[in-house]
């Protein structure tokens, strides 16, 4: 008998919902059997704490296999090596799948219940077909993925020491206050390092020097000012973080040197993608053979998304795929393909920044075009204040009996309408402001285009190159 477990992860326990069968109609199914079970955690039977009792009480199901979302990874790795230690197969589904699963068979969103459910029911129509299941290969495409999430952290708790220095600084040593914070020779920003003041923190003889006759000279130090012990802490805090990086970023680029890798490098290389990048997208597509369409590898990049234009709003929505995936393909679009001067040589490089600048053209338009998108959207600010106002100004007088009271919503409404007429359209309105804000729209969308048209073009090139044996 097959025993199918669909699991839902949460911080410190996980909710199964097990099936022996695939029920015809799964939202009675669910009407019918919901209300034995309890959301509260510790009232429920099928709910385990991440305990040696609670992984006890989920092995006595003795599940045939097992359905989990990847959402929350670090959640669920330790029960995935549960699983793996006692030959349960475990089967990842995306979170897109899910979501559309549970909401083709009306079952309630938002509900820990029904999502264990909806996956133990997908894992039942599903379990033979290995193509509608979420794939982690283990050695150096796992290690890439591990390290670039450390890497991600690290950069994540960088910023704010950096803003609390630039605010100490501002006082202490206000003309190196705003100085761009970039790396040096040994990894670590020369000021920061200057500041650290430790042997363990080197920093070139020119820098310390430099800033040592700079803070000779600062107007703080004519006031009687002093570069804080705090500051000097948070400092070498930051060189601790900047050291730890440096080290995951050198065990990343010993993965990356990986034989297995080196023909997904040469053609990353010719797209201008550094290491960083290149690590996170080939820990997520290798080997590039279990893709057999252009649209599953784009969706695995989180560039499968779809254009939800209407009118003058253009937009991009992008739901399935990596998340990571998607957050790297923007960035690599707006950093190296957007800016003319940092663009690859490649001819491949070169043919996808025409293909950005002609989406750019094409969206942007003549500045006229760009003017009626302005006028555009300033009437639909206009329409949308003027609803407000209805609703808050005639609603409660309305609610009231008498034509007296009605003759006074109306008159109140006349009064603000003109002064409003007068405020919104009055003013110029091809204003750089109103252009900037239509252009920051526009450029999302164009980098997500040319990020959708760089997947196509990459999938070409790995299927061409990459011996798939």
């Amino acid at each position: 008998m097959q025993r199918f477990v669909g699991v839902d992860i949460c911080k410190d326990h996980f909710v199964c919902w097990t099936l022996e069968f695939r029920p015809q109609n799964l939202k009675q199914y669910w009407r019918e059997n919901f209300k034995s079970r309890s959301r509260k955690p510790e009232d429920d039977e099928l709910t385990f704490y991440v305990t040696s009792a609670g992984i006890d009480g989920f092995l006595s199901l003795r599940p045939t296999a097992i359905a989990m979302e990847p959402t929350g990874f670090y959640y669920s790795e330790f029960l995935a090596r549960v699983c793996a230690a006692e030959g349960i197969p475990v089967y990842w589904v995306g979170h897109a799948e899910v979501n559309h699963y549970r909401r083709g068979h009306r079952l309630p969103d938002k509900n820990d219940l029904a999502d264990a459910l909806a996956m133990a029911a997908y894992l039942w129509e599903n379990h033979d077909k290995p193509e509608f299941f979420l794939e982690f290969f283990p050695g150096p495409p796992r290690q890439l993925r591990e390290l670039y999430l450390k890497l991600q952290t690290l950069n994540r708790q960088q910023n704010p020491y950096i803003n609390r220095i630039r605010q100490q600084l501002a006082v202490e040593f206000p003309e190196v206050a705003m100085s761009q914070c970039k790396a040096g020779v040994t990894g670590v920003p020369p000021l920061i390092g200057w500041l650290a003041n430790s042997e363990n923190t080197p920093i070139s003889a020119k820098a310390r020097t430099d800033y040592a006759k700079r803070w000779n000279d600062s107007i703080s130090r004519r006031y009687g000012g002093t570069i804080s012990p705090y500051t000097r802490k948070l400092a070498q805090h930051l060189c601790d973080l900047y050291h730890w990086e440096n080290q995951l970023q050198a065990q990343m680029n010993q993965v990356l040197m990986s034989d297995v890798f080196v023909q997904y490098r040469k053609i990353l290389d010719r797209f201008g993608m550094k290491p960083r990048t290149q690590s996170i997208i080939i820990s997520q597509i290798y080997p590039i053979s279990r893709y057999d369409s252009i649209g599953g590898f784009k969706k695995r990049l989180g560039c499968a998304g779809e254009e939800e234009s209407s009118g003058d709003k253009q937009g991009f929505r992008t739901t399935a795929g990596s998340k990571l995936l998607r957050q790297a393909m923007y960035l690599w679009v707006l950093t190296t393909i957007a800016p003319t001067r940092s663009r690859p040589q490649s001819a491949i490089g070169q043919k996808i920044g025409a293909y950005y600048d002609k989406q750019k053209n094409k969206l942007y338009g003549s500045q006229s075009e760009l003017t009626d998108r302005a006028v555009s959207q300033k009437l639909k600010g206009f329409v949308g204040q003027l609803e407000r106002m209805l609703r808050n100004e005639l609603s409660p007088l309305v609610r009231k009996d008498g034509i007296e009271s009605l003759h006074q919503a109306l008159g109140v409404v006349v009064t603000m309408l003109n002064a409003t007429l007068l405020g919104n359209l009055v003013e110029p309105i091809s204003d750089s402001a109103n252009e900037t804000e239509i252009k920051k729209g526009f450029g999302n969308l164009v980098i997500m285009r040319t990020a959708g048209y760089s997947c196509k073009l990459l999938f070409k090139e790995l299927k061409r190159n990459i011996n798939q044996s």
